[in-house]
């Protein structure tokens, strides 16, 4: 509307420099390594601005999709669903098909990649230049709920105590599952959904 500011997310910082994605056909193979969670992190970092010493960074130009009046999100309680809505499902969306509702306006940031898969991909092999660099050897469960910087803090954790490097990679659902296709990645026997054969592969 006239008048309204509009704020753009760049990208760039967490996709390859090819800027494509790499199909990694099984999904209990697609982990995310603590040094990509990291970058995520960074990314919402540098678009918070603190409000004050004690105050909560508020997230610059996102809202909360869930809330009618779009209340702010702020940095240190930015949890999985708002971070799906504005990184993964913006990053990873297809190409849009008959009946598809159009483009929501923070979702302009799939128009920086060239080469969109129709049915859209993971946000891990939106991100991977190797599909060997991103076999995982953790299994993570936990709510979607809880704070991503609390999150990506736990691990790091993790890996100080076990003595890990950046390049551990975890399974994490929510960046190893196709969030536009989540029907084939969770069929009726959970024999063969993306969770039980993750839990399968992974060491711990």
């Amino acid at each position: 509307k006239l008048g309204a500011v509009l704020h753009i997310t760049d990208y760039g910082s967490l996709l390859p420099e090819f800027g494509s994605t790499l199909p990694i056909p099984g999904t209990e193979d697609r982990g995310i390594t603590l040094f990509q969670l990291e970058t995520l992190r960074l990314l919402i970092q540098l678009r918070s601005m603190s409000q004050g010493e004690d105050a909560k960074s508020v997230i610059n130009g996102w809202y909360d999709t869930y809330d009618e009046a779009h209340a702010p999100l702020y940095l240190e309680e930015l949890n999985l669903y708002q971070v799906s809505d504005w990184i993964i499902k913006p990053m990873t969306r297809g190409e849009q098909g008959p009946g598809e509702r159009p483009l929501l306006p923070h979702e302009v940031g799939i128009l920086q990649r060239p080469l969109l898969r129709p049915r859209g991909c993971s946000y891990v092999e939106a991100i991977a230049t190797r599909p060997e660099d991103q076999l995982p050897s953790w299994f993570v469960s936990h709510a979607w709920i809880e704070p991503v910087v609390s999150f990506v803090k736990c691990l790091q954790e993790h890996c100080r105590l076990r003595h890990m490097a950046a390049s551990t990679a975890f399974w994490i659902c929510a960046y190893a599952n196709n969030q536009w296709m989540l029907d084939e990645e969770l069929p009726s026997n959970p024999h063969n959904t993306s969770f039980f054969r993750a839990m399968v592969a992974c060491k711990g």
